[in-house]
């Protein structure tokens, strides 16, 4: 289990290292624009992309928190499978059938066997339930950070830059909590109140 979770640590890591390229690379092309349009444009189009990766990230995590705490077997099942949805969005596997090295390749192998048995209709203990938990929300933190990452620097670079957050980000940063919420955002959305990031 550990060398699955250095593995993951190390593939998580390879993906941020590229995704900041690519933030980096959309920034210094925004930047070499004169045109205000362009220049939100090419950091929206960057920006949307890092957002579509991240949305199924924060989706699976709060599918895994409700799931867990049913303490069922089928709770059981769609919390591993959304877990591991989150390590390997490309796997074919599908909820409620058996994971295979050819249908979830980006699986680790405990993992892997933890939720086969759950399929087949072994409960988790208390203990396991929690382990399980504590993986889950530390998986989570790391993505969390990571993008939190990403959105300043594209913060920063649209500030510098004097364009218009509002027209790269969408309506995601607010004065404070009382505006957010009469912003009519889905339950769940992450938004900025003075710089920090807040779910709400």
């Amino acid at each position: 289990d550990n060398i699955d979770q250095k593995q993951s640590n190390i593939d998580r890591e390879f993906k941020l290292k590229q995704t900041e390229l690519g933030i980096d690379q959309a920034i210094a092309t925004a930047e070499a624009k004169g045109n205000i349009f362009d220049r939100e444009t090419g950091l929206r189009k960057e920006y949307s992309g890092i957002k579509k990766k991240f949305d199924p990230v924060l989706s699976s995590y709060k599918k895994v928190k409700s799931s867990i705490q049913l303490g069922t077997a089928l709770g059981d099942v769609t919390a591993i499978y959304a877990y591991m949805k989150t390590l390997d969005p490309p796997s074919t596997v599908r909820e409620g059938e058996a994971a295979t090295v050819e249908n979830a390749r980006g699986i680790p192998d405990g993992l892997r066997n933890m939720y086969n048995k759950v399929v087949a209709g072994t409960k988790l203990g208390d203990d396991q339930r929690k382990t399980f938990t504590e993986t889950a929300d530390v998986l989570y933190k790391a993505e969390l950070e990571g993008y939190i990452g990403n959105i300043n620097r594209f913060k920063t670079a649209s500030d510098n830059m004097d364009l218009s957050s509002e027209n790269i980000f969408g309506n995601i940063f607010f004065d404070n909590i009382k505006d957010a919420r009469s912003a009519n955002h889905q339950p769940g959305t992450l938004v900025y109140i003075n710089g920090e990031p807040v779910t709400i």
